[in-house]
């Protein structure tokens, strides 16, 4: 229950939500995710999964994606963030597109990502 409450404040979150707020810069790109990693798991109940992606695209952004799956949940099967960044001149980090995404179990393709609330 904590857990689904948690993937609705991060979507809802302006940093985390589709679309950046405003100019964010961090000095790492695992600032993004370290809180959520830190706190994996949250509990023990259902098959807690966290998978982290870091890669450099064709465009020569980094894109840094954070899944989490293995909900105790009926509708919520996981919750993914997204973030690509370009490095700034002085050798910070620019997130210049986020993206928040749930994957659910009761619409017609399950293993869809899909941005909003699960039915």
């Amino acid at each position: 229950m904590i857990r689904l409450l948690a993937a609705g404040l991060l979507l809802a979150s302006p940093v985390l939500a589709n679309g950046v707020d405003g100019d964010m810069v961090v000095d790492r790109p695992m600032d993004l995710v370290s809180a959520q990693i830190q706190a994996f798991p949250e509990s023990l109940e259902g098959r807690p999964n966290l998978s982290l992606v870091s890669r450099k695209r064709d465009d020569g952004k980094l894109l840094v994606q954070l899944t989490e799956t293995g909900f105790l949940d009926d509708s919520v099967a996981g919750a993914r963030k997204s973030y690509v960044l370009e490095p700034t001149e002085d050798g910070r980090w620019k997130v210049i597109e986020s993206k928040a995404e749930v994957r659910c179990y009761r619409v017609d393709d399950p293993k869809k990502w899909q941005t909003g609330n699960c039915p």
